[in-house]
């Protein structure tokens, strides 16, 4: 077995090879923290890699439009190390650091300060988010981040902020059509109301998903924001949003039934405020309620003589509540900030779970400091402890981290972090029903847990250095992490607990596996900025798996220790003031999804040329012709269905 101190000829190598494609980087504040005199600009501004506790990538307006992509999973795949995938043409998939699972375990995602993530079903990354059009930026913080941000914050942390009402005042009408059953339609209204600034927009999608997989998707989707700031010391924000999904559902190989449809019902409310209390202390608060309906069905073709058909309706409602709260004060020589956050799960399904009801309370508190040993030098430390009234553990989590200013170009960060989460409901409590369809429908069950899970640990250590030109055209960040996982769950074949199933003497169960695997990697990114009118950002990883957990076991995600490597290329070109031209190159090699799907390579290359026509008055109009998968169909996810090539046409008016 490796140690963690060894480093193979290989990552040696690709370490060489990703130094010379040296976060991506966009403007921010370079303010000193310490130093009194902040206000609600300064506390809004986006995250500064170089003063970062852990790794961030950055990702701004202009980079969500160079992307060319109609969905969040495509943007991401800038961000180093990260590979997207999509388990039906609705529901992404994201891979980081060794690991991939569809139902984001060990990923946080945080929207305008309201929590995706649930104790319940974990990050739904899916499910009624916001519209892409809506959002103004992405950060994604990769490594353990619990004291900043909470539950889940293993192995990414996803922040998305929507636009500021104020920002989207007028109208904008767009409609995109094109092969592969795309038909796209979105408005967008922002308009002020006495001192509150409003904005609302309506989107629907509609594609035919994956080759080789019925998964067509018709999605209404819509999202609302207003802003009022009453004194110059607060900020207060609320957003809405509700979704309704029609999609046809296609979860194996062997259907036989032209019934195979599903819905999902979802809506959101949340509001966040933010109050200086003077030049150097601050709280914020955000307080959000969220509903998702999910309901399914199909029939499947013979599984054997003896069993037959069987029949799924999978489905369940989740309601969650949650509230957050973070006090910061700065001193001259440290940041402080804490915070407590409350969550009311309340699960019902007949399907998934032993019970058909279960209602769950998390309490969750966090800490960070920054601390100022020198001009040049802070240690950032920070701790979060969660306990649940579903389990008897609790769980701590710890990080620490030096960053030192070599010069005014060069930034040296090492660190360590301790990271750990609590079992999902859906881990602990599982109970996946099937009906025999020709056998009077008896309920049987393929998924059933039968041992009581301990938490989640692992431990990280990075080490990482950055750059930055002096006229900030130039950002740039090589980072090399050791993940050491020193109990995983995982699902495995155990043996029946005496439950009638079609798997006949075994069952897939959720089980703690000890010292299972250490990950090693490499992970580099630059963003160049030489003038407004061009962006070039690139992205590279190497990622290497220590195994230690048997590759037959369902757990092979984070059990095979195949080398992946992922590079990204994103561009675009602004000419004659009104032509644009743009896309992203994104290749795969060797990764592992879960349940043993291995994605041999993919390549994929999205392309955009956009013509706009001026303003008339206060009127301008685009048109965008695009494309995706240019290189042809790729595969993605499970091995029996890809990702097609694809190509439509948008018109875009904004008065």
């Amino acid at each position: 077995m490796k140690t963690m101190s060894s480093l193979t000829i290989t990552t040696l190598k690709a370490a060489v090879l990703l130094a010379c494609v040296t976060q991506i980087g966009v403007a921010y504040g370079d303010a000193d923290s310490f130093s009194p005199g902040l206000t609600l600009a300064d506390v809004s501004l986006p995250a500064n890699p170089k003063k970062s506790a852990t790794s961030v990538t950055v990702i701004d307006k202009k980079m969500i439009e160079a992307s060319g992509a109609r969905s969040l999973g495509d943007i991401l795949r800038i961000v180093p190390g990260v590979t997207v995938g999509y388990r039906f043409g609705h529901s992404l998939s994201i891979g980081t650091q060794g690991g991939a699972e569809e139902f984001g375990r060990r990923i946080n995602m945080i929207v305008d300060g309201r929590g995706i993530f649930t104790p319940t079903t974990g990050t739904l990354v899916s499910f009624n988010i916001v519209p892409l059009k809506d959002i103004e930026r992405i950060e994604v913080y990769r490594g353990p981040a619990h004291s900043e941000f909470g539950s889940n914050s293993m192995l990414l942390t996803i922040k998305i902020f929507t636009a500021y009402a104020e920002e989207r005042q007028g109208t904008t009408i767009s409609q995109a059509n094109g092969t592969n059953g795309i038909d796209d339609t979105y408005i967008q209204h922002g308009t002020q109301l006495g001192d509150v600034f409003v904005s609302g927009s309506y989107s629907r999608t509609n594609d035919e998903g994956l080759v080789h997989r019925a998964d067509d998707t018709h999605k209404q989707q819509i999202f609302g924001r207003a802003d009022y700031q009453p004194t110059e010391e607060d900020q207060i924000s609320a957003t809405f949003g509700a979704a309704q999904s029609d999609i046809d559902v296609w979860t194996s190989s062997n259907l036989n039934s032209d019934d195979h449809g599903a819905s999902d019902s979802t809506w959101f409310v949340s509001t966040s405020w933010t109050h200086m209390i003077d030049n150097s202390t601050y709280f914020t608060s955000n307080f959000s309620h969220t509903y998702l309906h999910r309901k399914s069905d199909y029939l499947t073709a013979p599984v054997s003589p003896a069993i037959g058909r069987l029949f799924w309706n999978i489905g369940y409602d989740l309601t969650s509540t949650a509230g957050e709260f973070t006090l910061t004060k700065n001193f001259d020589f440290v940041e402080l900030s804490g915070g407590y956050k409350y969550s009311h799960d309340q699960a019902n399904s007949d399907t998934l779970f032993k019970d058909d009801s279960y209602n769950l309370d998390y309490n969750t508190v966090f800490t960070s400091q920054t601390w100022k040993l020198t001009d040049k030098t802070t240690l950032n430390t920070g701790f979060e402890g969660e306990a649940s009234s579903e389990f008897d553990s609790r769980t701590s989590s710890l990080s620490v981290s030096l960053v030192h200013d070599l010069d005014i170009n060069n930034t040296f960060r090492v660190g360590f972090s301790k990271g750990t989460r609590l079992p999902l409901l859906y881990e602990q409590e599982s109970a996946r029903k099937a009906y025999l369809f020709d056998q009077g429908m008896v309920p049987v069950y393929d998924v059933y847990n039968t041992v009581d899970l301990e938490p989640e640990k692992m431990r990280t250590y990075e080490l990482a250095w950055m750059y930055s030109s002096l006229d900030k055209t130039v950002n740039s960040e090589i980072r090399y992490y050791v993940n050491k996982y020193d109990n995983m769950i995982g699902y495995v074949v155990a043996p029946n607990p005496g439950i009638f199933s079609q798997t006949g003497k075994t069952v897939a169960t959720a089980q703690n596996l000890k010292d299972s695997s250490t990950v090693r990697g490499v992970e580099a990114s630059i963003d160049w900025r030489p003038t407004s009118a061009i962006l070039l950002a690139a992205s590279g990883s190497y990622t290497d798996v220590d195994s230690h957990v048997d590759p037959t076991t369902y757990t092979s995600n984070i059990g095979e220790s195949s080398p992946t490597t992922v590079f990204t290329l994103m561009g675009q070109y602004s000419f004659a003031n009104d032509w644009r031209v743009g896309g992203m190159y994104n290749r795969v090699q060797g990764f592992a999804w879960s349940n043993g799907w291995m994605l041999d390579t993919q390549h994929n290359l999205d392309m955009f040329v956009e013509k706009c026509f001026g303003s008339i008055g206060a009127t301008k109009v685009c048109t965008k012709l695009s494309g995706s998968n240019l290189l042809g169909g790729q595969s993605n996810f499970r091995p029996e269905a890809y990702s097609p090539k694809a190509y439509w046409m948008e018109a875009s008016v904004s008065f």
